[in-house]
């Protein structure tokens, strides 16, 4: 737990209270490489803090993979319109490697928002930090040229690069797969021939 407080702490300080409520109500859970965390259909009903490891969301259209975003160490995972809503999701969340996570259920959080005050300003906070990544992702996606979107994906989200199945970079920042092969490619070879 003390990565989770960590973390959490690094974005709003937390009273006692809420952490001892924290430490009684959170269960450690382990997720193994290609675990669903989250069905597509199924309502969420909690809210999970990636302790170790890296989660994929995606979903489907014309039976063809789309990835929405890549989740790492550190990180909060949750499905919001599923969990705000209580609606099932459109979501898929799977385990991209061995994952272990802290999870909270719905209905803990919202007693932890409404006697909690802190917990209410630590979910506006990390809910703006997700936005600001969804709004980088969005920003890549919405660029015109196929090259421009691999180079700001390197800038914004160096650390998936290394990690993430290009069929999968691919997808969150949509485009094909030999696309991404072709621009890393003519990339390596800029590179090359400017030594």
């Amino acid at each position: 737990m003390k990565e989770v407080f960590d973390y959490m702490e690094s974005l709003h300080p937390l009273s006692a209270e809420l952490k001892e409520f924290l430490l009684q109500h959170t269960r450690e859970h382990h997720y193994k490489k290609n675990d669903i965390i989250l069905k597509e259909g199924e309502i969420a009903k909690h809210v999970w803090m990636l302790v170790n490891g890296t989660v994929r969301c995606f979903h489907y259209e014309d039976d063809k993979e789309i990835t929405n975003s890549f989740l790492m160490s550190g990180e909060i995972i949750v499905a919001v319109s599923s969990l705000a809503e209580q609606r099932p999701s459109h979501d898929i969340i799977v385990a991209m490697e061995n994952c272990l996570v802290q999870r909270l259920s719905n209905a803990q959080l919202q007693y932890a928002y409404e006697h909690f005050s802190e917990a209410r300003d630590l979910s506006k906070k990390i809910m703006l930090n997700y936005f600001k990544r969804l709004d980088k992702q969005l920003h890549i996606v919405r660029l015109s040229s196929l090259e421009q979107r691999y180079h700001l994906l390197k800038i914004e989200f160096p650390d998936l690069l290394a990690k993430i199945p290009l069929p999968y970079l691919a997808s969150f920042i949509g485009i094909s797969t030999s696309t991404l092969m072709r621009i890393r490619r003519l990339e390596r070879n800029k590179r090359k021939r400017s030594l």
